[in-house]
Protein backbone atom coordinates (compact mmCIF):
# COMPACT_ATOMS: atom_id res chain seq x y z
CA UNK A 1 0.00 0.00 0.00
CA UNK A 2 1.43 3.37 -0.99
CA UNK A 3 0.96 6.36 1.24
CA UNK A 4 0.26 9.90 0.18
CA UNK A 5 3.31 12.15 -0.06
CA UNK A 6 3.49 15.22 2.15
CA UNK A 7 3.01 17.49 -0.87
CA UNK A 8 -0.40 15.85 -1.48
CA UNK A 9 -1.64 16.59 2.04
CA UNK A 10 -2.77 20.19 1.31
CA UNK A 11 -4.95 18.92 -1.53
CA UNK A 12 -6.42 16.23 0.71
CA UNK A 13 -7.09 18.84 3.40
CA UNK A 14 -8.85 21.01 0.81
CA UNK A 15 -10.97 18.01 -0.16
CA UNK A 16 -11.89 17.39 3.49
CA UNK A 17 -12.94 21.06 3.82
CA UNK A 18 -14.99 20.78 0.62
CA UNK A 19 -16.68 17.62 1.90
CA UNK A 20 -17.52 19.48 5.13
CA UNK A 21 -19.03 22.29 3.06
CA UNK A 22 -21.04 19.78 1.03
CA UNK A 23 -22.35 18.11 4.19
CA UNK A 24 -23.37 21.47 5.69
CA UNK A 25 -25.11 22.39 2.42
CA UNK A 26 -27.00 19.09 2.36
CA UNK A 27 -28.05 19.51 5.99
CA UNK A 28 -29.39 23.00 5.19
CA UNK A 29 -31.31 21.53 2.26
CA UNK A 30 -32.85 18.81 4.44
CA UNK A 31 -34.08 21.49 6.86
CA UNK A 32 -35.40 23.67 4.01
CA UNK A 33 -37.33 20.74 2.54
CA UNK A 34 -38.82 19.97 5.96
CA UNK A 35 -39.80 23.63 6.33
CA UNK A 36 -41.31 23.55 2.84
CA UNK A 37 -43.46 20.55 3.78
CA UNK A 38 -44.60 22.26 6.97
CA UNK A 39 -45.38 25.52 5.15
CA UNK A 40 -47.35 23.67 2.45
CA UNK A 41 -49.35 21.80 5.07
CA UNK A 42 -50.01 25.04 6.99
CA UNK A 43 -50.86 26.84 3.71
CA UNK A 44 -48.37 29.58 4.62
CA UNK A 45 -47.93 31.29 1.24
CA UNK A 46 -45.29 33.77 2.41
CA UNK A 47 -43.12 30.97 3.77
CA UNK A 48 -43.68 28.92 0.60
CA UNK A 49 -42.48 31.83 -1.54
CA UNK A 50 -39.41 32.38 0.62
CA UNK A 51 -38.52 28.69 0.81
CA UNK A 52 -39.14 28.19 -2.89
CA UNK A 53 -36.67 30.97 -3.69
CA UNK A 54 -34.14 29.51 -1.25
CA UNK A 55 -34.43 26.09 -2.86
CA UNK A 56 -34.08 27.60 -6.35
CA UNK A 57 -30.81 29.20 -5.25
CA UNK A 58 -29.49 25.87 -4.02
CA UNK A 59 -28.97 24.74 -7.62
CA UNK A 60 -26.38 27.47 -8.20
CA UNK A 61 -24.64 26.71 -4.90
CA UNK A 62 -24.61 23.00 -5.66
CA UNK A 63 -23.15 23.67 -9.12
CA UNK A 64 -20.37 25.76 -7.56
CA UNK A 65 -19.53 23.02 -5.05
CA UNK A 66 -19.52 20.36 -7.78
CA UNK A 67 -17.20 22.42 -10.02
CA UNK A 68 -14.75 22.97 -7.18
CA UNK A 69 -14.88 19.29 -6.24
CA UNK A 70 -14.26 18.21 -9.83
CA UNK A 71 -11.27 20.58 -10.13
CA UNK A 72 -9.83 19.33 -6.85
CA UNK A 73 -10.32 15.68 -7.83
CA UNK A 74 -8.57 16.37 -11.13
CA UNK A 75 -5.65 17.99 -9.30
CA UNK A 76 -5.40 15.08 -6.89
CA UNK A 77 -5.67 12.57 -9.72
CA UNK A 78 -2.85 14.25 -11.63
CA UNK A 79 -0.65 14.43 -8.51
CA UNK A 80 -1.30 10.79 -7.58
CA UNK A 81 -1.26 9.43 -11.16
CA UNK A 82 -4.84 8.19 -10.74
CA UNK A 83 -7.89 8.90 -12.84
CA UNK A 84 -10.36 11.44 -11.40
CA UNK A 85 -12.85 8.57 -11.00
CA UNK A 86 -10.38 6.79 -8.70
CA UNK A 87 -10.12 9.75 -6.33
CA UNK A 88 -12.62 8.73 -3.65
CA UNK A 89 -12.65 9.32 0.08
CA UNK A 90 -12.37 5.58 0.69
CA UNK A 91 -9.32 5.17 -1.53
CA UNK A 92 -7.66 8.30 -0.17
CA UNK A 93 -8.25 7.03 3.38
CA UNK A 94 -6.48 3.76 2.52
CA UNK A 95 -3.44 5.68 1.30
CA UNK A 96 -3.36 8.49 3.87
CA UNK A 97 -1.53 8.57 7.17
CA UNK A 98 -3.37 8.01 10.44
CA UNK A 99 -4.91 11.40 11.29
CA UNK A 100 -6.06 12.10 7.71
CA UNK A 101 -7.23 8.53 7.21
CA UNK A 102 -9.56 8.79 10.20
CA UNK A 103 -10.81 12.22 9.08
CA UNK A 104 -11.51 10.94 5.57
CA UNK A 105 -13.42 7.90 6.85
CA UNK A 106 -15.46 10.02 9.24
CA UNK A 107 -16.35 12.50 6.48
CA UNK A 108 -17.32 9.68 4.14
CA UNK A 109 -19.59 8.05 6.73
CA UNK A 110 -21.20 11.37 7.61
CA UNK A 111 -21.66 12.30 3.94
CA UNK A 112 -23.40 8.97 3.29
CA UNK A 113 -25.74 9.48 6.27
CA UNK A 114 -26.62 13.05 5.29
CA UNK A 115 -27.16 12.08 1.64
CA UNK A 116 -29.57 9.36 2.77
CA UNK A 117 -31.40 11.85 4.97
CA UNK A 118 -31.60 14.30 2.07
CA UNK A 119 -32.95 11.60 -0.24
CA UNK A 120 -35.60 10.62 2.32
CA UNK A 121 -36.70 14.21 3.01
CA UNK A 122 -36.83 14.96 -0.71
CA UNK A 123 -39.04 11.92 -1.28
CA UNK A 124 -41.36 12.90 1.60
CA UNK A 125 -41.67 16.48 0.34
CA UNK A 126 -42.21 15.46 -3.28
CA UNK A 127 -44.85 12.91 -2.22
CA UNK A 128 -46.65 15.49 -0.09
CA UNK A 129 -46.70 18.06 -2.89
CA UNK A 130 -47.83 15.45 -5.43
CA UNK A 131 -50.66 14.45 -3.09
CA UNK A 132 -51.75 18.10 -2.82
CA UNK A 133 -51.87 18.30 -6.63
CA UNK A 134 -53.80 15.02 -6.87
CA UNK A 135 -56.34 16.13 -4.26
CA UNK A 136 -56.78 19.50 -5.99
CA UNK A 137 -57.39 17.81 -9.33
CA UNK A 138 -59.87 15.39 -7.78
CA UNK A 139 -61.82 18.27 -6.27
CA UNK A 140 -61.86 20.19 -9.54
CA UNK A 141 -62.86 17.07 -11.47
CA UNK A 142 -65.80 16.59 -9.14
CA UNK A 143 -66.88 20.19 -9.44
CA UNK A 144 -66.36 20.84 -13.13
CA UNK A 145 -67.68 18.97 -16.12
CA UNK A 146 -65.32 16.64 -17.95
CA UNK A 147 -66.79 17.40 -21.34
CA UNK A 148 -70.00 18.19 -23.10
CA UNK A 149 -72.43 20.67 -21.71
CA UNK A 150 -72.18 21.31 -18.03
CA UNK A 151 -75.43 21.63 -16.21
CA UNK A 152 -76.03 23.24 -12.88
CA UNK A 153 -78.81 23.14 -10.37
CA UNK A 154 -81.44 25.76 -10.83
CA UNK A 155 -83.86 26.87 -8.21
CA UNK A 156 -86.82 26.05 -10.46
CA UNK A 157 -85.47 22.54 -11.12
CA UNK A 158 -85.43 22.88 -14.92
CA UNK A 159 -81.83 21.76 -15.40
CA UNK A 160 -81.28 18.78 -13.13
CA UNK A 161 -77.80 17.63 -12.26
CA UNK A 162 -76.81 14.23 -13.61
CA UNK A 163 -74.06 12.20 -11.92
CA UNK A 164 -71.79 12.27 -14.98
CA UNK A 165 -71.84 16.08 -15.06
CA UNK A 166 -69.89 18.50 -12.90
CA UNK A 167 -71.44 20.48 -10.07
CA UNK A 168 -70.39 23.80 -11.61
CA UNK A 169 -70.46 25.23 -15.10
CA UNK A 170 -67.07 26.78 -15.81
CA UNK A 171 -68.20 28.46 -19.04
CA UNK A 172 -68.28 32.23 -19.18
Amino acid sequence: MTTLARDHEPLVDQLVALVDETIAFQEETVLALGDLSAAATARDEAALERLGETLRQTEARLGDIERRRDRLRAQLAAALHWTPHEVTLTRLARHAGEPRSVALRQRRDRAVRVAGSLRGQHLKTATLLAEFVRAGRAILTGLLSQGGDARTYRTDGTAPWWPEQGLLDARR
